[in-house]
């Protein structure tokens, strides 16, 4: 059984990243401010640098 929205953008590809605790604490607030996952905040960081 499948839990979870569909999407139409499957995310197929994983990165591993290692980071300190302030990074981490950094981008968990960021995140919970936006009221989205740490990783979809890491995603919107990525598209906006991929525009510039």
């Amino acid at each position: 059984m499948r839990t979870g929205r569909p999407t139409m953008d499957k995310k197929e590809s994983t990165i591993k990243l290692r980071i300190n605790e302030d990074m981490r604490s950094w981008v968990e607030r960021r995140a919970d401010r936006e009221k989205v996952s740490m990783s979809e905040y890491l995603r919107k960081l990525i598209l906006n640098d991929m525009r510039d």
